[in-house]
């Protein structure tokens, strides 16, 4: 049974899924993994990708203001890059309080241009990202948090993964926000659910 939130009682809410509600990839992952004509790499640990490439992509493809573009860069986690050192996609993560779940969350976002937009990059690189936000938490070097949660916008990917758990990314689906966007979470190793608002934390 997975954590969920709160209801205004105070009584914690829990999920668990049967198993016909599990959302898999239509295909089989390749032996070279979901995206092996890309590289996926940390942003600060790379030099192919300048920050102007990714506000250039944002801006465009994105449709995001150069202001809110330029906002984003200290937030970007990973990027994939293509074999001709083009942006393919790139992750932002942030941390903030979600009110379901009462819990301070790392909000990982992911965009991939127009021109990778048929590939697997994109689940790829939100993997990717899952697993350097775990890493950071479990080697003790970002313990905040909970978890990671991510708000699906794309009215095609919600069609393509429809159900409670998102199997390649081990996404769980708590509800959908005030915008109609499926939540989806993912918690660290380890962690407890908050206490209730108003309420001592546990030992």
């Amino acid at each position: 049974m997975i954590y969920a939130g709160y209801l205004r009682d105070g009584r914690q809410l829990r999920i668990a899924y049967f198993s016909d509600e599990v959302s898999r990839m239509s295909v089989e992952e390749p032996s070279g993994g979901w995206s092996p004509d890309h590289e996926i790499v940390r942003f600060d640990r790379q030099a192919v990708v300048s920050r102007e490439d990714v506000i250039a992509a944002w801006t465009s493809d994105g449709g995001l203001a150069r202001a809110e573009a330029e906002r984003r860069l200290d937030e970007i986690l990973l990027i994939a890059v293509d074999r001709q050192g083009s942006l393919a996609g790139v992750t932002t993560a942030y941390l903030a309080r979600n009110g379901q779940l009462q819990a301070d969350m790392w909000h990982l976002r992911a965009f991939t241009p127009v021109a990778h937009r048929n590939s697997n990059v994109g689940v790829a690189i939100v993997v990717a990202a899952r697993d350097r936000l775990i890493q950071r938490f479990v080697e003790r070097e970002d313990q905040r948090g909970l978890g990671v949660l991510i708000e699906i916008e794309n009215e095609g990917l919600r069609r393509r993964f429809p159900k409670g758990l998102w199997f390649e990314t081990d996404f769980l689906l708590i509800g959908r926000n005030e915008r109609g966007d499926d939540v989806r979470v993912h918690y660290f190793p380890g962690v407890r659910a908050p206490a209730p608002a108003g309420a001592p934390a546990p030992p």
